[in-house]
């Protein structure tokens, strides 16, 4: 187990310990969990959000985070007892464990999400409409890139050269607002959307890349669009939002790109974790009180 291995299990596993002595085995309890939905939203156009469970964790600016507390069984996944929630943005309902999607209203200040589990509601999030005109803000002194399109030509789609804030890119460019219909991949591997915007896609980096440049892919529409990026530190939030604490016992995976040049950026790369009376995970406790907590990963 390497040194970012340790740093995430000495920050988890004592908060886990405190969790289990102070609920015991008890099957479902309050959590506090995170809609995000993207800032640039606006009134006539249709956005794509998600929920997360570590609110706490999300970083970078561009989104939204609403939080609400609902009850979730500690004993099961916690990603499988996301599909078991439905989430109604008035368009579509989904499960939670995948993007819901939202037609904004013309003149809307904030869009309705109701929150359901066996038919019957369990929560209900108003998430404001920013309709915010500036694009998300970039770490360090990292510029806009342009990907490659299949066939060899320059992109409309842009990314960040450098990838900064914590475990959240973001790729900019002509996206239809359902992020269902969009795929990104990093090393092979999927990566997961948090949010998606007609002008802005928000995703989490996944646990297949590594320190060093890294190549993106993203599906959309017609477009096969592909980007050389730096990573120069990881943290596993999209493990975490996938395991829960026993990513905390997962060796991540051996960092066998360049090492970064930017070792020192001025925003550092964190693991969020909120810590709250029943639990971990963005704040969880039914009473509503939460402190939160970054451990920086840094290689």
């Amino acid at each position: 187990m390497n040194l970012r291995s340790l740093l995430i299990a000495a920050a988890i596993l004592p908060l886990v310990g405190i969790a289990y002595a102070q609920t015991g085995p008890a099957t479902r309890k309050a959590h506090v969990i995170g809609v995000v939905f993207p800032n640039d939203a606006r009134p006539g156009e249709r956005a794509s959000g998600s929920v997360v469970l570590y609110p706490g964790a999300i970083a970078g600016s561009g989104v939204h985070v609403e939080k609400a507390s609902v009850e979730i069984d500690e004993n099961r996944p916690r990603k499988a007892e996301l599909s078991g929630i439905v989430i109604d943005a008035g368009v579509q309902k989904r499960t939670a464990d995948q993007n819901f999607v939202a037609d904004v209203p013309a003149g809307a200040k904030s869009v309705h999400l109701v929150m359901s589990r066996d038919d019957r509601q369990i929560a209900a999030v108003d998430v404001p409409i920013e309709a915010s005109t500036s694009g998300p803000l970039l770490c360090g002194s990292s510029d806009w890139i342009s990907g490659t399109e299949q066939d060899g030509s320059q992109s409309q789609y842009r990314t960040p050269a450098t990838y900064c804030y914590a475990g959240m890119a973001v790729i900019a460019g002509q996206f239809n607002g359902d992020a269902q219909q969009t795929r990104i991949e990093v090393a092979g591997t999927a990566a997961r959307i948090v949010a998606e915007s007609q002008r802005y896609c928000y995703w989490l980096l996944p646990r297949a890349a590594d320190p060093g440049s890294n190549r993106v892919t993203l599906h959309e529409g017609s477009h096969t669009v592909t980007f050389t990026v730096n990573v120069p530190r990881l943290d596993l939030l999209q493990l975490l939002e996938d395991q829960g604490a026993s990513a905390a016992e997962v060796s991540p995976p051996q960092a066998n790109a360049a090492a970064s040049d930017k070792p020192h950026s001025s925003f550092p790369l964190g693991l969020g974790i909120g810590v709250g009376g029943f639990g971990i995970g963005g704040g969880d406790d039914s009473s509503g009180g939460d402190l939160e907590r970054s451990v920086p990963m840094r290689h």
